[in-house]
């Protein structure tokens, strides 16, 4: 498409590979500047090496998004696009909402809606019509995605919506996984420290507003925050 805007070759480079490519990106002289979107493992080493270098380098690795409803939400709204943002792309995007924090009375009705929204969400292939949520990356990834929900168990978690059993009948030896709702989540949790960047949505509760944004600043990762409320002032502060 760039191409046949009239871009010029060269202005635009698509070089596709693993550590070997991006290390020469990170070490060639020509290139002065890096910008990195991923894991914060890979991110460590890419800010490192880059700097070494003497480039000027962005390094983003590991997101947490949060979404606050409050009791004066809509919550039948709420409900839909939280779950659209948990589940698209199967998880695996850096602005996923990977959590609603629900504010003291929000808490039972966003978690029945949100479980309700994510039963009628179609897994499959997605060229297929209908299909709302793909596979996974890779069978690896598929693993570490359900050793999350593992540890969410093993943690205390109420897992409300499991979809560790979803096979899909056009490809059985696809790297599918069912959308998993988890209620009951605690912040010292690792479900709720560490990014899944899968189809996995963490419910968290609220007493309060000032609680909920303590519960946010108070975590390591960051990326996006957004609230459903009524309220001009809560949507302010």
């Amino acid at each position: 498409l760039l191409h046949e805007a009239g871009i010029p070759d060269g202005v635009v480079n698509l070089v596709n590979g693993g550590k070997e490519a991006v290390d020469a990106i990170l070490d060639h002289p020509g290139i002065a500047g890096v910008s990195f979107v991923g894991s914060s493992p890979v991110a460590h080493h890419v800010y490192r090496r880059a700097a070494v270098a003497g480039k000027r380098v962005q390094a983003l690795g590991g997101a947490k998004n949060f979404v606050l409803v409050m009791p004066d939400a809509d919550m039948k709204r709420a409900a839909q696009v939280s779950t659209e943002s948990c589940f698209g792309c199967a998880g695996e995007r850096c602005l996923a909402n990977s959590v609603v924090l629900a504010v003291g009375d929000a808490y039972a009705e966003i978690t029945k809606r949100l479980v309700d929204e994510a039963k009628k969400i179609k897994v499959g292939d997605g060229l297929d019509s209908g299909v709302t949520m793909g596979p996974v990356i890779s069978p690896a990834h598929r693993e570490k995605v359900l050793g999350y929900i593992e540890k969410g168990i093993a943690e205390g978690a109420t897992l409300a919506l499991d979809g560790r059993g979803y096979r899909d009948p056009k490809h059985p030896e696809g790297y599918f996984l069912g959308p998993t709702v988890f209620t009951d989540v605690k912040p010292d949790m690792v479900i709720a420290r560490e990014e899944i960047f899968g189809p996995v949505l963490c419910v968290m509760k609220a007493a309060t507003f000032e609680e909920a944004v303590a519960i946010v600043k108070k975590h390591e990762l960051g990326n996006a925050t957004s609230i459903f409320t009524s309220s001009g002032k809560w949507a302010r502060e």
